[in-house]
């Protein structure tokens, strides 16, 4: 088991060195098998990090040419040093291939340990709001590539991996995998219809799909189109109003959700393109409850914690 805090799922790990690294877990992320930013890269690394960061430097002053079309006899040294932290997120990162993390028993390395090999990746740069507080990098389902299932504790603060089933079937619903983009997704009941939720352990709002005013029933391709093709109709203030879902057996009464396309939606464009199309349970539908992810059984389990 591992702790886990906030409105986003936050797993720690134990390095070789006995640091804490505090990944986020993002199914919502699913081509993420491992980033690191720079407080993460420097637990990973550990006393090599000054090594690697003066050859990341000397390889950015020797090619700055095809970054600001000069050479770096045209820079004094302070100049050099401030563009290599401007550029640096630029620069072409090799895996990280040498580590050990533990969650308890279980051991995950880029030697493989319990499950197929893994590698990490240097990411400098900072999105808005990101990283937050503590936090070290993150990684996505990629990463538990050949585990059986994660659990996931909202109430109790931890994650167990290949645990037991949580429930019976009465509480649990097909877990599908969205092959174009690598999401995770679950039947739900909105207001009587039937549709698709995709499952974003990284995300802290609930957010439904525009369609969603006019309670049509989901098809896929309509997800693929909008994917492929969409274009967003953005609005500054959009939310709609449920008076009744069911995940997973679990009820919900009285919801409201941002709509994929309001401004206060927080996602990158690429998810925010699927969530105009597909709904996106986050973070308000999983406090205080207990999900698992059963990646053998193709089931997705929730109770009340």
């Amino acid at each position: 088991a591992s702790s886990l805090s906030s409105r986003r799922t936050f797993i720690t790990f134990t390095t070789d060195e006995n640091y804490e690294l505090r990944l986020t877990f993002d199914t919502g992320a699913p081509n993420e098998q491992g980033r690191l930013y720079e407080s993460g890269f420097k637990k990973i690394v550990g006393t090599d990090y000054e090594k690697i960061m003066t050859e990341r430097y000397n390889c950015f002053v020797e090619n700055i040419e095809q970054f600001t079309g000069k050479t770096k006899t045209d820079y004094s040294q302070a100049q050099l040093e401030k563009l290599f932290k401007k550029y640096d997120k630029f620069l072409t990162t090799d895996s990280i291939t040498s580590y050990s993390l533990k969650i308890g028993d279980y051991v995950f390395s880029a030697a493989g340990g319990n499950w197929p090999e893994k590698s990490f990746f240097y990411s400098p740069q900072t999105n808005k709001g990101y990283p937050q507080k503590n936090e070290d990098g993150l990684i996505g389902p990629k990463f538990f590539e050949g585990a059986k299932n994660i659990i996931i504790n909202y109430k109790d603060m931890y994650i167990e991996v290949d645990g037991a089933p949580i429930a019976g079937d009465e509480y649990s619903s097909p877990l599908y995998y969205h092959e174009p983009t690598g999401f995770y997704y679950t039947d739900v009941v909105i207001d009587g219809v039937n549709d698709e939720a995709f499952i974003d352990t990284g995300n802290n709002s609930f957010l439904i799909r525009c369609s969603e005013n006019n309670l049509t029933e989901m098809n896929i391709d309509d997800i693929n189109d909008m994917y492929a093709n969409g274009k967003i109709r953005w609005k500054i203030f959009t939310t709609h109003k449920i008076k009744k879902m069911d995940v997973c057996g679990v009820h919900f009464v009285n919801m409201t959700a941002y709509q994929g396309n309001s401004i206060f939606a927080k996602s990158n464009i690429n998810a925010r393109k699927l969530i105009c199309a597909m709904n996106n349970l986050g973070f308000p539908i999983f406090m205080n409850k207990i999900i698992q992810l059963d990646f053998e059984n193709g089931k997705f389990r929730m109770i009340e914690g």
